[in-house]
C-alpha cells in the first residue's frame, strides 16, 4: 500500500500466481473488482521479492510504501514430510478441463508430464512459472499454454486431453527440494535458496533462449570435487569438466554460477531445481555398476527412480511403480527422449532400495552411475 498517496490495496499470492517474468495476478482488498491478470508486478526471490513495474500503487516515486509478506513453505519451515507421498506423487490424467487434471494430494511446485505409450516431448512446468513450459528432452526456450496451471491445493493443470494415457510426476518444495528462479549477470554470482541443506544434485535450465539442461550432482567424478563437472539432462554424454559452477560447491544457502551462458549468461533468465536426501523420503547417491546383480540401498522402498551413467554415453533412465517396475516388467523412460517406454532389464525395488541386474545404462561392471530415488 503507498502510504504516501491515495491509492489503493495490492495483493499477490502464489497460489493464484506470481510468475517470474510473466502476468501476476493482482487483487484489490478494498474494492469488489476481479483480479486483473494485466502486468508483470513482481518477481518473488529466494529471500523476498523485486518490483517489476514503476505505477504509484507498488512503487511510487520517493513513497513510503508499506506491505505484509508471509513466507510460503520450504526447507526452513515446512512441515517435514513424514512419508514419500508428502512430498511426490505420480497420478494419470482425468481427461478433465477441471482442475487439477492430475492428483497429488498437495500443492505441486513442479511437475512434468508424458504419454509413455507414445512418441512426444516431455512437458515440465512449475508454480513460479506458470503457464509456460520447457521440454526436458530439448534444449528449447520456454513456451506459453494455458492449460501448464498450479492454482489448486491438490494438484496441477486444467488439460482436458491429459487422459488415462498421460502421466504426470509432482513434486512439493520442502527439505528434499526446492526451485528458483534468477537472471543471469555475465560474471560470477551466488544464488540463494530454501532448501536449508546442502543441494545434492541441481538442474538448471535457461528460459528465454535455447541452451541445454545442464545436471550439477554430487556423484560426478566418482563423488570427487563434482563441482568442477557438469553433465546434461537433455543428453546421453558423459560428465564433462566445465567452469559451470566455477569450482565451487553448494551450501546450505546458495548455489554459484559462473559468468558462462550455460548458467548465468548476461540477462538471461534461469530456472532451478535442486535436490537433497530426506532419510525415509528420498535419495541422491552413485554407484559402481556390477558384472552381476546387486542391491543399492535407499533406507527405503522407492516409487521412481532416475539412473545416469557418468563415465560414458548412457540414457538418462526413468522407473516408476506406476507403469511397472518389476524384473520381466521394467517400463523405461528416457528424460532425454521423446521416445514412448520400453520394458527394460534392470530389477525391482526392495524394501529397502532397488535390485540391479546387468545392463549398459543402469548397471555394468567397472561403469559410475548416479541416481535419484524416491519414496
Amino acid at each position: 500500500k503507498n502510504a504516501s498517496a491515495t491509492e489503493g490495496w495490492r495483493l499477490f499470492d502464489s497460489m493464484r500466481g506470481i510468475i517470474s517474468n510473466g502476468v501476476d495476478a493482482r487483487l484489490f482488498p478494498d474494492n469488489s473488482d476481479a483480479e486483473s491478470p494485466a502486468a508483470d508486478y513482481i518477481d518473488l526471490t529466494p529471500t523476498g521479492f523485486k518490483l517489476k513495474d514503476n505505477g504509484a500503487d507498488i512503487n511510487g516515486d520517493a513513497a513510503i510504501m508499506t506491505f505484509i509478506a508471509i513466507r510460503r513453505p520450504d526447507g526452513y519451515v515446512g512441515k517435514p514430510a513424514e512419508v514419500g507421498t508428502d512430498a511426490f506423487a505420480m497420478d494419470t490424467g482425468a481427461g478433465s478441463s477441471t482442475i487439477p487434471n492430475f492428483d497429488s494430494g498437495f500443492p505441486v511446485d513442479f511437475s512434468s508430464y508424458k504419454n509413455p505409450g507414445g512418441s512426444g516431448d516431455w512437458i515440465t512446468g512449475a508454480r513460479l512459472i506458470s503457464e509456460k513450459y520447457l521440454h526436458f528432452n530439448t534444449t528449447g526456450a520456454e513456451s506459453s499454454s494455458n492449460v501448464v496451471t498450479y492454482d489448486s491445493n491438490v494438484g496441477w493443470s486444467r488439460d482436458a486431453g491429459g487422459n488415462s494415457g498421460w502421466q504426470s510426476w509432482m513434486w512439493k518444495r520442502g527439505a528434499g527440494f526446492d526451485l528458483v528462479t534468477y537472471t543471469g549477470k555475465g560474471s560470477r554470482q551466488n544464488i540463494p535458496h530454501s532448501l536449508n541443506q546442502v543441494p545434492e544434485m541441481m538442474w538448471v535450465k535457461k528460459t528465454n533462449a535455447s541452451d541445454d539442461w545442464i545436471v550439477y550432482h554430487k556423484g560426478l567424478n566418482s563423488g570427487t570435487t563434482p563441482q568442477n563437472y557438469y553433465i546434461k539432462l537433455n543428453g546421453q554424454d558423459a560428465e564433462g569438466p566445465k567452469q559451470v559452477w566455477v569450482e565451487t560447491a553448494p551450501t546450505a544457502t546458495s548455489f554459484t554460477v559462473g559468468g558462462g551462458s550455460l548458467a548465468n549468461g548476461t540477462n538471461d533468465k534461469f530456472f532451478a531445481m535442486l535436490f537433497a536426501s530426506v532419510e525415509g523420503i528420498s535419495k541422491v547417491g552413485y554407484y559402481n555398476g556390477s558384472n552381476s546383480n546387486q542391491t543399492i540401498e535407499f533406507g527405503f522402498s522407492p516409487r521412481f527412480v532416475m539412473i545416469k551413467r557418468t563415465d560414458g554415453y548412457g540414457d538418462w533412465s526413468l522407473f516408476d511403480t506406476v507403469r511397472g517396475w518389476t524384473i520381466g516388467n521394467a517400463q523405461r523412460l528416457k528424460t532425454n527422449a521423446s521416445t514412448a517406454q520400453a520394458n527394460y532389464n534392470v530389477g525391482e525395488p526392495t524394501s529397502t532400495g532397488m535390485l540391479l541386474t546387468e545392463s549398459g545404462d543402469t548397471s555394468t561392471e567397472n561403469g559410475r552411475y548416479i541416481y535419484y530415488a524416491h519414496a
